[in-house]
């Protein structure tokens, strides 16, 4: 019986600190997406985390269409700075990229265009 409450209260603090470690991201996911639309004035924000290393945000305003490569480079290194001062963890995300998708819709037919620049100045 003690074997049995030992081997349950191990899997029970197991659950839990795999939990709060999958809290923290969806709360950093989300300050991020709130400083993003709050600099940008753009609600059309998507945030996507692979292997907890690497980060893609998806901005899928056509306000950013008549923006140069140069600006959206400067908005993309500007996320950078915001993912490196929100992410508190210890995993840090290492790389990442920042789209710039536009999507024309024509009854049928839906075309899309993405730019796409890095996270981190190398």
């Amino acid at each position: 019986m003690k074997k049995i409450n030992f081997t349950l209260l191990t899997f029970l603090l197991t659950l839990l600190i795999s939990c709060s470690n999958l809290t923290e991201e969806f709360v950093f996911m989300n300050d991020l997406k709130e400083s993003i639309s709050d600099k940008y004035e753009t609600e059309k924000v998507e945030i996507k985390i692979n292997n907890k290393t690497e980060l893609i945000v998806l901005i899928k305003d056509s306000k950013f269409e008549s923006y140069s490569g140069k600006e959206k480079a400067r908005i993309s290194y500007d996320i950078g700075s915001m993912v490196t001062n929100l992410k508190t963890s210890k995993e840090k995300i290492k790389s990442g990229s920042v789209k710039f998708i536009s999507e024309e819709n024509y009854g049928v037919v839906k075309t899309s265009e993405i730019d796409s620049y890095k996270l981190y100045k190398n």
